[in-house]
């Protein structure tokens, strides 16, 4: 079983409390190379974003459940067409608006990790 590594507040920091003043100008920033992306729609009707050439955020229904879905696509060596890989995720709608609601605490994590 995963070691949990809370602290006892709930934070998820190991051994550190960060301060309110510890979040600065810089953590409302928008990263340099965020850029706004153009929405598409795939073969069946499913709306996406390509995040870079062979990854893409689509939004689509299995088996009833609205999912977000993170993923790797290749190219089919037959037709050249993008095909889903097998590499990604797929968040149920719950999920999603929890990332969401904790992306400035993602963009602290990756700030600490660029350092």
């Amino acid at each position: 079983m995963p070691k949990d590594h809370n602290n006892s507040d709930g934070s998820g920091t190991k051994g550190k409390k960060r301060a309110a003043s510890d979040d600065g100008p810089e953590a409302k920033k928008p990263r340099p190379d965020a850029t706004k992306l153009v929405m598409e729609h795939n073969e069946e009707g499913d709306p996406f974003i390509a995040i870079d050439k062979m990854r893409r955020v689509t939004v689509r229904q299995f088996k009833g459940k609205v999912l977000v879905d993170l993923r790797e696509f290749y190219a089919d060596k037959a037709s050249g067409d993008a095909k889903p890989g097998k590499k990604g995720i797929s968040l149920s709608a719950e999920q999603w608006a929890a990332l969401k609601a904790n992306m400035d605490v993602v963009d602290l994590m990756l700030a600490e990790v660029e350092k």
